[in-house]
């Protein structure tokens, strides 16, 4: 079975939809996405240009009073298409950012 398969067999009742984008995901990840020991991938990198930021995200669901960082704005663009993020980064270099847009966004 594939990583996905593994995945979802340890979930008691996956949802299908769950099911099938994990599936797409796991067959468009990049080469730069290298599974774990076992198999599995658990998350994929996608760097995106954000050069063009504000065209990107011309209307922001919560403005802030300062330039956002580069990963900021990579997360912010894929939560306005309404993809997951995940954001790992050291203590202080501004992940609560992301996590309030998210909210901002589901209001």
């Amino acid at each position: 079975p594939t990583s996905v398969d593994a995945l979802l067999a340890s979930v008691p009742r996956p949802d299908k939809e769950l099911a099938a984008i994990l599936r797409r995901q796991q067959r468009s990840a990049l080469p730069e996405a290298a599974p774990s020991a076992d198999g599995t991938l658990w998350a994929v990198t996608q760097p995106t240009d954000v050069s063009n930021f504000r065209q990107l995200v011309p209307e922001m669901a919560l403005e802030y009073p300062f330039e956002l960082d580069s990963f900021q704005k990579q997360a912010i663009y894929h939560l306005e298409r309404s993809e997951c993020v995940f954001v790992a980064a050291h203590t202080s270099a501004g992940k609560t950012v992301v996590a309030e847009y998210a909210i901002a966004l589901a209001r």
